[in-house]
């Protein structure tokens, strides 16, 4: 379990620092500036669907990620192909209908 997650940070961490080609529109986040060290893994992961922003207009690159994030991230990178198939998964802690 170790060796897989740090594999998939690993990757994480790659694709942030891929270089992304400007969009013929600009991000729709008013809190990721073109010019922020940070625009463009925000760029790549809201254009791959890894991540979706916290609002429709704001990412909050500055705000800690939570356990819920953490694992709907993991899952959309690892799991993009096998929609659905996480379901029975349970957390304690978790209420059911819980959006992640």
């Amino acid at each position: 379990m170790k060796k897989l997650l740090s594999i998939i940070l690993v990757v994480v961490m790659l694709l942030a620092t891929l270089p992304v080609i400007a969009a013929e529109s600009e991000l729709p986040f008013t809190d990721v500036g073109a010019k922020k060290w940070y625009y463009a893994a925000v760029a790549s992961a809201y254009e791959s669907g890894v991540m979706q922003g916290k609002t429709e207009t704001t990412f909050a690159p500055m705000e800690n990620m939570t356990r819920a994030q953490l694992v709907t991230i993991l899952s959309r990178l690892v799991l993009a192909d096998t929609a659905g198939k996480g379901q029975n998964l349970t957390f304690k802690d978790v209420k059911k209908n819980a959006w992640f």
